[in-house]
């Protein structure tokens, strides 16, 4: 699908009731084929952001995780018990969690099982629960706790009530004053450092391969507005060096390590040429797709 005429569909679906329009565009991705998962990049996602922590000297066995934005599978929960977390809670603004697709992730776990660094005991327990019990009880009894329409700026919980706070490619979705306010509430609730997996890609180039990562850098925010300012296509198109004057205005020490596309970094090379807020940027800059950061403890 072009990826206007989607924006088009979106910003339809958009303007229903959200109980409708959450049952709308979910049945609009089924018959679209969007409603999947690609099982190998999520693992491998997390993965990286395992190897980072320890790098640095952290680890999540026996820790209690947080994490911000579920999503329609709390494949960042499971994985993290899997992992040897004590505890993981995880929260929403939004209920989307999907127990079919998770069920389905979780028999692509079982399968691919040899081929992964998961604790097999727990994985096999995990898998007995789920068999025997709803989804929601299978995931207190492996000690996830699913917290769906909370604010992430401002939780119920104690100073210090948990280890580590992760997120993977939500904060690009969110309104920048929300994205600090949402950081700092993370950081009263963490003793150790918070990891976040950020994605600077026009997200609609995810599903229309006929445009860049870097698309959406032609439009001004005025000209943006019409195609992705909806609850369903929503980004916020900050770029790696945003995030990381945010961070520092807000007195944040982090490691950083961004990621720059090569195609993109062509491309601009080339003279693709952007909006004229993104003009003071540096070609690096603009070509950089995705970050990781780890956040230390202030």
């Amino acid at each position: 699908m072009h990826w206007k005429t989607k924006a088009q569909l979106q910003n339809l679906v958009s303007l229903l009731p959200p109980v409708f329009s959450e049952r709308v565009y979910y049945l609009l991705q089924t018959l679209a084929g969007r409603v999947r998962f690609n099982a190998n990049s999520r693992i491998t996602s997390l993965q990286t952001a395992h190897s980072l922590l320890e790098q640095n000297g952290y680890t999540v066995r026996g820790k209690k995780l947080i994490e911000i934005g579920t999503g329609t599978i709390p494949i960042v929960p499971i994985c993290y018990h899997l992992l040897g977390a004590r505890s993981v809670l995880t929260v929403d603004l939004n209920e989307q969690l999907r127990p079919s697709l998770t069920i389905k992730f979780l028999e692509w776990l079982n399968q691919h099982k040899q081929h992964l660094p998961f604790d097999q005991s727990r994985l096999k327990n995990f898998m007995d629960n789920v068999r025997k019990f709803p989804l929601t009880e299978a995931l207190r009894e492996a000690e996830i706790q699913y917290l769906p329409g909370s604010d992430a700026r401002n939780l119920p919980f104690k100073d210090d009530s948990f280890d580590i706070a992760v997120s993977n490619r939500v904060m690009e979705h969110i309104e920048p004053r929300t994205v600090v306010a949402i950081t700092n509430e993370l950081d009263r609730l963490t003793t150790e450092v918070q990891l976040h997996r950020i994605d600077y890609s026009d997200h609609f180039s995810h599903s229309d391969k006929s445009i860049s990562r870097i698309n959406f850098l032609q439009y001004s925010d005025n000209q943006w507005r019409k195609y992705g300012s909806n609850r369903y296509s929503y980004v916020n198109r900050l770029r790696h060096d945003d995030f990381t004057h945010m961070y520092s205005n807000e007195g944040f020490s982090f490691i950083d390590y961004p990621e720059v596309d090569e195609s993109c970094d062509r491309l601009l090379k080339e003279g693709f040429s952007v909006a004229r807020q993104f003009d003071g940027k540096g070609r690096n800059v603009l070509a950089t797709t995705g970050a990781w950061f780890l956040l230390l403890k202030r």
